[in-house]
């Protein structure tokens, strides 16, 4: 009886915040166009020992892992609609995702698939993502020791890959992964490598345990972020509060390349000491992709700090529903919001990284 009550509940609190475009992907809609990957060919292949190059062995060797049926499903063209309609924050029983569901690998493709991830990801990449994975595990658990819970919602098995173009170190490709509060695409261009959007969330936003074993895997850039602006003075605080507010981060899943006037105060004007606080908030995103290629990102952004703007909305207390806070700059951005306790769940982080250039590999 919950349930009903509680469904109705979710989906127009859902659908009044505008979070959501139900887009159900075809299945393998990539398979019948692969003709398509032609034309996204880069000027200079990737060197046999690059990040790229590992990664295609990687990616190679889960697919050959696979049966002629997920092969099927699992392979997109680089352009195919579904790179950018299949992913979200929310649970895959609301929108479906593209590829292989990880509760349908045995344990040898399970090991292959992991291989990739910590492959693509870096240290902190690969933590992160099983830390996520493991608060879905918490959360169904949670689900069916309550009255009305749905635990079908949450599961660690219910995460997705898909791949967008064939692995190659000579054309174009994105390794897709994510399902609840998770959403990650890293992009291969030759030798280069870009990483968003990058979906985080979590819920319960505390530290958890599953199995004993304690995560909070926001903790940095939650603490970077709203550290951020909470090292303001009263008249910086002033110059970088926003006059809206938020019930979700404003450029989340469906929303590409929708992005508003730079608001907030510049970082030109902080001490250094602020910067660095904002620097230690973008890498704990950036930091996701393997180190060489973070850091050349991180030099990218650092360099375009007197294009770049901090700003936050409603509150500074990084467990109050609707605290917000944004970095925007020529390239990066960067937001995080607190969501009110909807259903079975608590209040919760969502955030999510972009770059105005290069989400899902375009221009590189």
């Amino acid at each position: 009886m919950l349930t009903r009550l509680v469904m109705p509940l979710l989906l127009g609190v859902i659908i009044a915040a505008g979070v959501v475009e139900v887009v159900v992907p075809a299945a393998g809609s990539g398979a019948g166009s692969a003709s398509k990957d032609t034309t996204n060919a880069v000027a200079r292949p990737a060197a046999a020992t690059s990040l790229t190059a590992k990664a295609v062995a990687a990616a190679n060797a889960f697919k050959s892992a696979l049966s002629s049926s997920q092969r099927a499903i699992v392979q997109y063209s680089f352009s195919s609609p579904a790179k950018e309609t299949g992913w979200s924050n929310l649970p895959t029983s609301f929108v479906p995702r593209n590829g292989v569901k990880i509760a349908d690998l045995n344990a040898r493709q399970f090991a292959k698939l992991k291989r990739l991830l910590g492959t693509v990801l870096s240290k902190q990449g690969y933590d992160d993502e099983e830390a996520t994975r493991k608060a879905d595990a918490y959360l169904h658990t949670r689900a069916k020791s309550q009255p009305g819970g749905t635990p079908s919602w949450y599961g660690q098995g219910l995460f997705y890959v898909a791949f967008f173009g064939r692995p190659s170190t000579s054309k174009k490709w994105t390794v897709q992964f994510g399902g609840h509060h998770l959403a990650i695409h890293m992009t291969f261009s030759g030798s280069r490598v870009s990483n968003t959007p990058y979906f985080a969330g979590i819920d319960p936003m505390r530290t958890f345990k599953v199995a004993g074993k304690a995560y909070a895997p926001m903790k940095d850039e939650v603490a970077a972020l709203f550290g951020a602006v909470r090292s303001l003075s009263a008249s910086q605080r002033a110059k970088a509060k926003l006059s809206e507010t938020f019930d979700d981060v404003l450029v989340g899943p469906q929303k590409d390349g929708q992005f508003p006037a730079k608001q907030g105060i510049p970082l030109s004007s902080l001490s250094a000491a602020q910067r660095a606080i904002v620097t230690k908030a973008i890498r704990a995103y950036v930091g996701d992709m393997p180190r060489a290629e973070a850091d050349a990102r991180m030099v990218l952004y650092r360099s375009q700090y007197s294009r770049t703007s901090l700003a936050w909305s409603k509150s500074m207390n990084p467990r109050a529903p609707g605290a917000y806070v944004r970095i925007q700059g020529p390239r990066v951005w960067i937001e995080i919001n607190i969501q009110s306790r909807v259903a079975l769940t608590e209040a919760h982080y969502h955030s999510i990284e972009r770059d105005t250039r290069t989400d899902y590999g375009a221009g590189t």
